[in-house]
This record gives structure tokens, sequence and C-alpha cells, in this order.
């Protein structure tokens, strides 16, 4: 049990209901990705030009500190934004069928990211981000989904696995 007081419906909405979706990240490096993510975030959640260069720059920042490579074929950049509201809690899946090299000498290749950028409650977004991408067989099927629709379907699936 994870976290008590929060319903599997409450992250349903969060992870699935109200994420950005976006199967086809066409990149090279992880900074195409994350310029990538960002215009999306920017074209369909409605984003300013200055908070879109805020998100940019304190993912790129916080990649420099560490790598959010979690293994297993999956990154999870996460970050709090304190300069602006319209920013907070916004939840984005990508797939990059390609898949990127990490930075780290061993080559690791990731091809889905999970993106969290929120103003508060980072820790327990993550922490859930991080109990559903755990599951290996929901990683390979987020590997496989094509369209939106699958990409929904498959974290929806693994939503109802993971314990509360």
């Amino acid at each position: 049990m994870i976290y008590a007081d929060i319903s599997k419906a409450f992250i349903k909405v969060h992870f699935v209901d109200r994420a950005l979706f976006c199967p086809h990240i066409q990149a090279r490096s992880i900074v195409e990705v994350y310029q990538q993510i960002v215009d999306c975030f920017y074209e369909k959640e409605g984003l300013g030009y200055d908070e879109k260069q805020i998100i940019m720059n304190i993912l790129l920042e916080r990649e420099s500190q560490i790598t959010t490579y979690m293994g297993n074929g999956v990154a999870l950049p996460h970050i709090t934004v304190t300069q602006t509201p319209a920013i907070a809690n916004k939840i984005g899946w990508f797939r990059c069928p390609e898949g990127i090299d990490t930075r780290s000498g061993k080559r690791r290749t990731i091809r889905v990211f999970l993106c969290i950028v929120a103003s508060g409650g980072l820790s327990v977004l993550t922490g859930i981000g991080l109990e559903i991408v755990r599951q290996g067989a929901l990683v390979e099927a987020l590997m496989n989904a094509s369209t939106v629709g699958d990409m929904k379907r498959v974290i929806v699936k693994g939503i109802e696995q993971i314990s509360l």
C-alpha cells in the first residue's frame, strides 16, 4: 500500500483522463525529446512561450544533475515549477519508437517517457508514476502501442494492477 488516501479513480483522472499523449516522438537525443515534450505541452495545454521556456530550462537542468532513466526502457522526467500556476500538474506520456540512448556509459535505450510537471505534490505523483512504469509487461505494451487509444488502454490496465 503506497498511498492509502489516493484512489485508483484519482490516479486514472491524472494519469489518463487529463494526461497528454504523444505516441510518435522522433528524436536522436534527450534534448530533442524534451523539446518535443515541451512543444506538445505548449501546443496542446495552452502554455505561453515563457512557460514553455521555463519548463525546458528546468528539465535540462534536472537532467544535467542526474539521469531520469528508470530502467526497462523508461525515463521519468519530473520537475517542480513554482513560477506560474498555468504549469501546475501537467502529466504526459510520450513514446519514441526508435528510442534514444542514455548519456551514461552503458548503452540503454529509452522508448517511453512519463513527464510530470507539478507545482506541488511531485513526490506523490512521481511515486504513483513509478508504480505504474515498474510493471515490465506494461512497459512492453506501451512500446508497442502506436495510437493514443492503445496507450490509454495500457495505462488503465497498469493502474488497475498497482497496489495502493
